[in-house]
């Protein structure tokens, strides 16, 4: 009896094969004849019991040619204290409501010049393979165990670069893991990152899109010949990409094109005191246009979401008016909201803050605000996000409005001044006025930035709101200063070591 035909009986079932007992002189076949034949199925469960044993005793590891990884060298950095070994394991334990806080950690542990202990390597190795957002400050405190144990595992590659050759590695990996090691070859050579993307077009659609992608790393002009041939590319994603890449780039070919065609659309009539806008979309989308980037669409208002990618690829030198004197006479134009779609997109592509700002105040005045505030302010210094936010409030009895203006303050870099938080503060006090699924739902992504930007110093005025509202009749709103509160004082406490021995 062997494990194959024992198997065979299980499938098949006692009542049509009925297991016999086994032959043999061995000393696994005499025992198996000393069981109760004369009950099948115990019999064959014993016999499946025995065999299995039988075959896992009997196994010899495997063999292998290859030698032994060198050993790791010694650290150069000390671990971090026992204290923040324990806020890393809080963070990892309650992820879900705490991972936003983990690069802060990180970025405090690389500035005091500490290590991650060693048992903390594979999950935070394993975190930065997953999530973009973790892997340079993982890296800074990985130490040289860690870089050494990503050597080992294909999937953590990424904490591999700068300690093998980078042309050798980008060639060696699967394409998720070559995208991130191009990526990190763009930040120290942009020239020989881009000569490899080249050097791959036969690959398939899908990875000449994700190679292409990272040419976003330390995008200059010097791409610009490359990106120009890649609009004949047979993806059209491909395509799209590169027109996307090559609108963020003011002195590109594409983006001469696109001021011909835009100046070519708009005639500009001026009076004494000001100056109006004349606009003629094209009816049809020209096969060049097409090429460019710009959809041809059959849909209802082909023509305004046209001229909405015309405006959006622009470079905002291009219009030699004042950004408020446009938009002004846009505003009164029956292609408004295409227009200031449009200019908005390139005020992002271009990061450009005079722009940005006249958008986000026009938008402000208007009787239906229609443009994205989060992405605007981000084109923005930060200490004049938080400046326009404060000057531009809105009534709390406008729920969209009060939702947007804290969704757009939330996206501001920390750490807030005093007066910006007390203002935030004043703002959620609001939303006892507010729906119930506003509190429940739509706020719950913001408490991490909000308690992230916040300074320590508000920890108090916090506390003190808390004990004023015990018995608030909308209790979420609570729970929400409870949350952001446990927050900030948690960041309070990891940072407490560091500068303990600073």
């Amino acid at each position: 009896m062997d494990w194959q035909r024992v198997v065979a009986t299980a499938l098949i079932g006692t009542d049509r094969q009925r297991p016999l007992p086994p032959t043999g002189d061995s000393s696994l076949a005499q025992w198996l004849a000393q069981l109760d034949w004369q009950s099948p199925e115990k019999a064959l469960l014993d016999a499946v019991s025995a065999l299995a044993l039988h075959r896992q005793v009997g196994t010899l590891p495997q063999t292998t040619s290859e030698s032994l990884p060198s050993g790791c060298s010694l650290e150069d950095w000390p671990p971090c204290s026992a204290e923040t070994s324990q806020h890393l394991v809080r963070i990892l334990t309650q992820w879900k409501a705490l991972h936003p806080l983990l690069p802060e950690l990180l970025e405090l542990m690389a500035a005091a010049q500490q290590r991650l202990p060693e048992v903390f390597l594979p999950k935070l190795l394993q975190t930065g393979a997953a999530e973009a957002a973790y892997r340079d400050q993982t890296l800074a405190v990985v130490g040289r165990r860690g870089h050494w144990l990503a050597q080992q595992n294909p999937d953590w590659a990424y904490a591999t670069f700068d300690r093998c050759d980078p042309l050798a590695s980008v060639h060696a990996q699967t394409p998720a893991v070559r995208a991130v090691l191009l990526q990190q070859w763009r930040q120290q050579d942009p020239a020989a990152a881009r000569d490899v993307i080249a050097a791959r077009s036969g690959e398939p659609a899908k990875e000449r899109e994700r190679l292409l992608t990272t040419l976003q790393t330390g995008l200059s002009n010097a791409d610009e010949p490359f990106l120009e041939a890649t609009l004949d590319d047979r993806s059209q994603p491909v395509r799209q990409l590169a027109a996307d890449l090559l609108a963020q780039l003011p002195e590109s070919r594409l983006a001469q094109r696109m001021a011909e065609r835009a100046q070519a659309c708009m005639q500009l009539s001026h009076t004494r005191k000001k100056f109006s806008l004349t606009i003629v979309p094209p009816q049809t989308i020209p096969a060049d246009w097409t090429r460019d980037g710009i959809p041809h669409s059959k849909k209802a208002g082909k023509r305004a979401e046209a001229l909405t990618q015309l405006i959006g690829r622009t470079p905002l030198s291009a219009w030699s008016e004042e950004p408020a004197a446009l938009i002004a006479a846009a505003q009164e134009n029956h292609w408004q909201s295409a227009l200031l779609q449009g200019w908005a997109k390139a005020a992002v592509r271009q990061n450009n803050a005079a722009w940005a700002e006249a958008l986000l105040d026009a938008d402000y005045a208007a009787a239906k605000p229609d443009l994205s505030r989060t992405a605007l302010l981000a084109a923005m210094p930060p200490g004049h996000q938080t400046a326009w936010l404060m000057n531009h409030r809105p009534e709390p009895t406008d729920a969209r409005q009060w939702l947007d203006w804290l969704q757009a303050a939330s996206s501001c870099a920390g750490p807030w001044s005093t007066d910006f938080s007390q203002i935030l503060l004043n703002h959620i006090q609001q939303s006892d006025r507010m729906p119930d699924s506003y509190l429940s739902y739509h706020i719950q992504a913001l408490i991490a930035p909000i308690a992230i930007a916040l300074p320590f110093s508000f920890a108090p005025t916090l506390q003190t709101t808390l004990g004023r509202h015990p018995s608030h009749p909308r209790p979420a709103y609570g729970d929400l200063l409870e949350e952001i509160l446990s927050l900030l004082k948690f960041r309070q406490a990891f940072h407490h070591p560091f500068k303990a021995s600073s």
